[in-house]
């Protein structure tokens, strides 16, 4: 997982006290436009490929989706959660594992689809 996380944009607010030109830092906006990139190993199920479809068609009502995603340690045990609200693909692709030291591709075995979601908002949520 790389990426996810959400940002505010910095409004300069200037005003004159006294005389006194005071400059205040306010929180605007909330931006969670970064591309909040996933893999998982390939295989067979055409789950992902299914919802990109979805967005390749111009049918975003139907792919806007929430979707929750676990950070898993190397014990297997989760330790952190996130709710994507109204997420989507917007970027679906393969990372082939090349062969060292050439241009040939290695076997399918180890590559990783790796998907680009977008969102409308990110909510850490607790563990039980």
């Amino acid at each position: 997982m790389r990426n996810l996380g959400h940002d505010s944009q910095v409004v300069t607010h200037k005003t004159v006290d006294n005389g006194q030109e005071i400059i205040r830092l306010i929180a605007g906006r909330v931006n969670t436009e970064t591309v909040i990139e996933v893999t998982r190993e390939i295989s067979e199920d055409r789950t992902l490929q299914a919802w990109r479809d979805q967005v390749m068609e111009g049918r975003m009502t139907q792919a806007r989706k929430t979707a929750t995603l676990s950070l898993v340690g190397s014990d297997g045990v989760v330790v952190a959660k996130w709710s994507l609200v109204n997420a989507w693909p917007a970027k679906l692709g393969i990372n082939p594992h090349p062969v060292e030291g050439t241009s040939e591709i290695a076997s399918p075995k180890g590559a990783v689809e790796v998907l680009g979601l977008v969102c409308e908002r990110i909510i850490r949520l607790p563990l039980p």
